[in-house]
């Protein structure tokens, strides 16, 4: 069983992109929007054709984001959202990557 940290790239005037993971030897499509609305981030997961798997999840601190579908297709170890500072509160808009962490843990 391995933890791995996504790297989650940071740019102060981006609000919305993509960019491609390998979870469990399977590539897949992340996307991840600011709602500014919302004062919330949002994540859909697709596979490597492009598929949609989730979308429109909202990144609340210490959701099993996989977890919230049965679909097989999905990585099946545990994506979650962690405040690494361990004070629980949900991430703002340009703290994602620092103070907030994506993090999966494979399956057994």
């Amino acid at each position: 069983m391995a933890l791995i940290e996504i790297a989650i790239p940071l740019d102060d005037e981006i609000d919305h992109w993509e960019q491609l993971v390998v979870l469990d030897e399977r590539e897949y499509r992340m996307t991840f929007e600011w709602s500014t609305r919302e004062e919330k981030w949002y994540l859909s997961i697709a596979d490597q054709d492009g598929n949609d798997l989730l979308t429109g999840l909202a990144l609340n601190e210490g959701v099993e984001l996989c977890r919230l579908s049965t679909d097989t297709s999905l990585p099946q170890g545990t994506l979650s959202l962690l405040d690494a500072t361990g004070a629980e509160s949900e991430p703002d808009r340009d703290q994602l990557g620092v103070r907030w962490v994506l993090l999966y843990d494979e399956a057994e």
